[in-house]
């Protein structure tokens, strides 16, 4: 998210930071790392906390993913202001 808002609102300094050829190795890398914390996440989950509060759980859930979905934009709410 922070590179898609810096890159709509400061396009030169993603070039300036990132040379083009490696901004897919960084992406693959942050992949990686994304799925190792989901796996983490879910090593620690403790289902008997969730004994008699699965409503809760699956409206939380639902909401983390309705949301950003309903904002078009992924949440990112800075938008460059052209001309």
């Amino acid at each position: 998210m922070a590179r898609a808002c810096s890159g709509r609102s400061f396009p030169d300094l993603q070039a300036q930071i990132f040379p083009e050829d490696i901004i897919p190795i960084i992406g693959v890398v942050a992949n990686l790392g994304l799925i190792f914390y989901m796996f983490l996440v879910g090593m620690e989950l403790d289902l008997s906390q969730l004994k008699g509060r699965i409503a809760q759980a699956a409206v939380i859930s639902n909401a983390s993913v309705a949301i950003p979905v309903d904002s078009r934009d992924g949440g990112c709410r800075c938008r460059s202001t052209g001309s």
